[in-house]
């Protein structure tokens, strides 16, 4: 058959004999052509995509030069050849049976106009195809006219993008991320399986914009649907957190970004997105914030303390002198004197300033600790028995300890101050009234906070309670809630103190009308059968009825009343005293007149050189020579400092008055004696 009356059957099949007529007559009046037919040759010819021609014996008729293109072969190597070589075996018998079919009734068992196959290149690999085929009618019977379009690059763009949908999909799953689209018209929203399973959503199929607000926490979903309704008519994008309602257990929390597709031109049609389970990231910022807020109140705490433990330092000067001189015109006065009374409400009050001094240096951890491996039982009910024979009948004590031993490193004296004071607190949480105070101690498991398990000793009441507002003060020092004169405020500020010298802290249960609970968690220790088992008391100071017998002493102090109050005392204890207000004029004396002196005592805060400064030049003036240093701050590294330079004695400054003369007696005592040892 002639292409031309081929291209002309085509024309008349595809567009019926009467628009066939129009379109000649139309293109001639465009083109000039007198036959239309050599525009379709070219078309024919020009056209990308393998034209063929098939009869009814699956015999190709015809092809265009583009089947070169597309499956390699050339027009005249397929014309009168079986259909069959251009398929491959897979697809070559079903495709025989349908285009039969199709060209003896015209009924298609497939959409022939366009669908996807294969081809067998002449080099014998197969193309992805795109086909569409059309009857054409003609004198000799119907004929497949089939045009074949190469989509290989397509299907590989195709694959490629499916692969790097994949690898994105797995990224994001890896990456927590869930992936939603909301249809915004049919209002259905549909979520890939992570995003469903942050929001609580067990059903695969799309839902509603309110069933997704349904999922959220009564408190968020109004900021949510603003939120996203906002986004509608901004092209920017939204982001929002919330929480999940009923989620278990605990809180969980969803981060959510999207964007509307359309917005920019004022239809939003589609809204799709990002949707991330972010319930670890808020636990971790809460735990952020609460150890923040646990190093500030440290940090305030321990500013407050500094302070605190310096006046104290100060004041301890004022008190001993107090202290000694009331004590010195006591003895001084004859009995009966009218005067007496006065001097005695004066000892008192100095008495009662000193125990403050004390406590604030408890707070302001200046004391050094006897941390040994110590059993907290016992120490508990030491504290106990001591407590019943002071509280009310009224409160009643419990204990709750564990049938093992829980051993802390830990200063018994000190581990027994903190139990004294909270119980104290806990008694005056009570108001007056009957109720219980409950003393425990166990083993607590490690946490976010407690990295390593602790000791855990804690004094629960009945009381009145306490507010946030109030929980936050109550380790301040002089803060109270008693009426004046009722309280120091000092009680809870000492256990602070003591704890965090532990290396451990507090923490505190309370609502108002509810009680509270406090919480004391200390490192654990290894048990030592070396240890004492129970609280260990310091003795009291051993008196001597003649503690001086006219030993020289240098006394060294920048504090001029301090150097009256210890002259007049050591004078009257029957030592001879050289007093001097530096360690510079210290050193020179020693310096001097090295065999003077029997023993010298000085203070350690002085300008110029501090007391273990002297104490270091004496030891190469005069090894041997017994030092004593006095200070209102005795910490551990002081006195390790103190020993190293030769330091036999140490004195809390605020002791002076009754212990200065018995300790230098029983220092002397102690050499004329032959002892080498060190009086501690």
């Amino acid at each position: 058959m002639k292409l031309k009356a081929l291209l002309s059957h085509l024309r008349l099949a595809l567009r019926g004999p009467a628009a066939g007529m129009e379109l000649d007559e139309r293109i001639s009046q465009l083109t000039g052509l007198a036959d239309p037919s050599r525009l379709y040759s070219a078309l024919w010819e020009s056209t990308t995509d393998a034209v063929i021609v098939i009869d009814q014996d699956n015999r190709i008729r015809h092809a265009n030069r583009a089947l070169r293109e597309v499956l390699g072969y050339e027009p005249e190597e397929v014309v009168d050849q079986d259909i069959g070589m251009l398929q491959p075996p897979s697809v070559r018998q079903r495709h025989r049976a349908a285009m039969q079919r199709y060209l003896q009734t015209g009924q298609r068992t497939r959409d022939w106009r366009a669908f996807e196959s294969t081809g067998l290149h002449r080099e014998g690999h197969e193309v992805p195809l795109e086909i569409s085929f059309s009857q054409v009618p003609t004198d000799r019977g119907a004929l497949l006219a089939g045009f074949l379009r190469d989509v290989s690059a397509r299907k590989q763009a195709e694959q490629a993008l499916k692969l790097s949908e994949e690898r994105l999909k797995l990224s994001m799953e890896a990456a927590g991320l869930g992936v939603w689209e909301w249809d915004i018209e049919r209002d259905q929203l549909q979520g890939c399986p992570v995003a469903r399973a942050a929001l609580g959503i067990a059903v695969s199929r799309p839902v509603r914009f309110a069933a997704l607000l349904a999922r959220l926490h009564p408190a968020d979903r109004e900021q949510v649907e603003a939120t996203v309704r906002r986004a509608l008519q901004r092209p920017d994008g939204f982001r929002f957190e919330a929480r999940v309602a009923g989620a278990a257990p605990g809180e969980r929390w969803v981060m959510a970004r999207g964007r509307a597709i359309g917005a920019a031109e004022g239809g939003a049609t589609r809204m799709v997105g990002v949707l991330l389970d972010i319930t670890e990231r808020k636990a971790a910022e809460r735990s952020r914030l609460e150890v923040e807020a646990r190093l500030h109140e440290k940090q305030r705490l321990e500013a407050i303390g500094t302070l605190a433990g310096g006046i104290a330092h100060d004041f301890n000067n004022v008190l001993a002198s107090i202290l000694g001189n009331a004590a010195i015109a006591l003895d001084e006065l004859p009995a009966g004197h009218s005067l007496q009374e006065s001097l005695e409400q004066i000892q008192r009050a100095g008495l009662r300033a000193r125990d403050l001094v004390r406590q604030i240096l408890a707070f302001s951890r200046r004391g050094p600790l006897n941390l040994v491996a110590q059993p907290l039982a016992p120490v508990v009910q030491e504290t106990l028995t001591l407590l019943r024979a002071t509280l009310p009948a009224a409160v009643r004590l419990q204990q709750r300890l564990p049938a093992e031993p829980v051993h802390a490193l830990a200063d018994a004296t000190q581990v027994e101050q903190v139990l004294m004071n909270l119980c104290t607190n806990a008694w005056h949480a009570l108001n007056g009234r009957a109720g219980t105070i409950v003393v425990g101690l166990d083993v607590a498991p490690p946490t976010v906070q407690r990295e390593a398990p602790c000791a855990h000793l804690w004094v629960q009441d009945d009381g009145c309670g306490m507010d946030a507002a109030l929980r936050d003060r109550i380790f301040e020092p002089f803060f109270t809630t008693k009426a004046s004169g009722q309280g120091t405020g000092l009680g809870l500020a000492v256990v602070h103190g003591i704890v965090s010298a532990h290396n451990g802290f507090v923490r505190v249960d309370s609502e108002p009308g509810r009680g509270s609970t406090f919480h004391v968690y200390l490192p654990l220790a290894l048990p030592s059968h070396d240890q004492p088992s129970g609280a260990a008391r310091p003795l009291p100071p051993q008196r001597l009825p003649v503690p001086g017998r006219g030993e020289q002493v240098l006394y060294v102090d920048d504090d001029e009343v301090m150097v009256l109050m210890v002259e007049r005392l050591l004078q009257r204890c029957g030592f001879r005293v050289c007093c001097v207000n530096s360690g510079d004029k210290a050193a020179a004396l020693v310096r001097d007149q090295p065999d003077r002196f029997d023993a010298v005592v000085c203070d350690f805060n002085m300008p110029g050189l501090s007391g273990v400064d002297v104490a270091r030049s004496i030891r190469g003036l005069r090894p041997g020579l017994p030092v004593v240093l006095s200070s209102g701050s005795l910490t551990a590294e002081v006195q390790q400092a103190a020993r190293e330079a030769g330091v036999d004695v140490f004195l809390k400054k605020e002791d002076t008055f009754e212990a200065l003369a018995p300790l230098l007696g029983a220092l002397f005592q102690a050499r004329a004696a032959g002892s080498s040892a060190r009086v501690r």
